[in-house]
């Protein structure tokens, strides 16, 4: 289509595939594949739409002459809810899948020590068997009542839930290379869009999503992601301003400014 003089095409990448030397396994088929598509049709595109400012750095370094933007996929910022009911229902949510890359081994570790200072933690996401096994190890010891764990469900459920009770969101990814550079974290923009304050790993990828509205803590340190979640839990104050701050970001953030965002980069191209 972009052969023609009056049409502009744009891709928006996900991965990173041009350049296979950064996967620590031995590339498939499949990414061989998606390898020579990328270096073959990306160069005879209009531009490229990068999720991270880190993936738009290795695409510029591939592809030179190519037009690229960076903007992280939107929010949409919800009504406001009530702060103090929010802190006070002392509840730390994780959302996503339950791969041990995104965090949830050190978050079921750190949910049995939060238990024990009254904050309960819901896992949303997996496969039924991924919560269930969350669910076996909270009732072993007793913690049925403090640690709960729901699979994929649809997403009006799980907006209900998060404004519902909600305390805090938790983006702790573990530092790989496509954690680090490559990923856009959904669930840091789900957070966003209902203020709620985010603990995340201190990776490019959850900066450029949280930005200052974020608590980060070191991968791996249960004892400062809960000293961390429990000093905005237990302080009105501290608690506000960091939904003050989550809010202020969700705007900046906004489907209708990326949308603004993509249609000038669209109109620079003509």
């Amino acid at each position: 289509m972009c052969r023609g003089a009056r049409v502009r095409g744009f891709y928006e990448l996900h991965d990173l595939y041009a350049d296979l030397s950064w996967r620590e396994r031995k590339p498939r088929a499949r990414d061989l594949r998606e390898k020579w598509l990328e270096r073959l049709l990306l160069p005879r595109i209009s531009g490229l739409v990068c999720i991270t400012r880190e993936m738009e750095k290795r695409y510029r370094q591939i592809f030179p002459q190519q037009a690229t933007i960076a903007w992280p996929l939107g929010t949409d910022l919800l009504s406001a809810a009530d702060v103090e009911a929010r802190r006070k229902s002392r509840t730390i949510f994780y959302v996503g899948h339950m791969h041990g890359p995104k965090g949830v081994s050190f978050l079921q570790k750190a949910a049995i020590t939060l238990a024990g200072q009254g904050v309960r933690t819901e896992f949303w996401g997996g496969y039924e068997k991924d919560a269930e096994r969350i669910r076996q190890a909270a009732a072993s010891r007793g913690l049925s009542h403090w640690i709960e764990a729901v699979p994929f469900q649809p997403p009006a459920m799980l907006r209900a839930a998060l404004a519902e009770r909600a305390s805090l969101g938790v983006v702790m990814l573990a530092d790989t290379y496509y954690n680090r550079y490559l990923t856009c974290p959904v669930k840091a923009l789900d957070y966003l869009s209902h203020g709620i304050p985010a603990l995340g790993t201190d990776i490019p990828s959850v900066r450029e999503v949280l930005d200052d509205s974020g608590t980060y803590v070191t991968e791996g340190d249960q004892k400062a992601f809960v000293g961390s979640a429990l000093r905005l839990l237990d302080d009105p104050v501290a608690y506000a301003e960091a939904v003050n701050r989550t809010r202020a970001r969700a705007g900046q953030l906004s489907w209708q400014e990326r949308a603004r965002a993509l249609a000038d980069f669209a109109r620079s191209r003509f």
